[in-house]
């Protein structure tokens, strides 16, 4: 009894595609990997022009009424506002402006050196990124609310 095996021809038409296959499924892989969610997240203190309307303030219920504006086309999860005392969560959608005031306790002794820092995150394959580089840090919260 002859055995036969697979002809040459069609042993090396099967090895070509099973390494384009691996191929496709590595770079899918990959690509996802290399994907950077924060490359479109754009942070900014919103700025009117009115003089009664700053972007940041103090109130004198210690705490700091502040206005960030989206400007990115991707919504932000979270913003995670840092003072000196504490940290309070947000979310704030693309193209949207956020107003919210922030807990800070004894305004009045620290206005001098008083800073918050804003990091937003978003969400990324059903995980919550942080976008550091994309953050700000406000220093200075010497103006008082109209």
């Amino acid at each position: 009894m002859k055995k036969r095996g697979l002809s040459p021809i069609l042993a090396t038409v099967l090895l070509i595609g099973f390494a384009v296959a691996l191929g496709a499924m590595i770079m899918n892989w990959t690509r996802d990997l290399a994907e950077d969610p924060c490359k479109n997240v754009q942070i900014q203190v919103y700025q009117s022009g009115q003089l009664l309307d700053p972007g940041v303030c103090y109130n004198p219920d210690n705490t700091i009424k502040i206005k960030i504006q989206n400007k990115g086309p991707v919504d932000v999860a979270r913003l995670r506002m840092t003072t000196m005392m504490g940290i309070a969560d947000s979310a704030v959608l693309a193209n949207q402006i956020l107003e919210q005031n922030v807990p800070f306790s004894s305004i009045e002794r620290a206005k001098d050196n008083a800073w918050i820092t804003i990091v937003p995150e978003v969400s990324f394959k059903e995980n919550i990124t942080s976008c550091d580089k994309q953050g700000t840090r406000i220093d200075k919260l010497l103006t008082p609310c109209p």
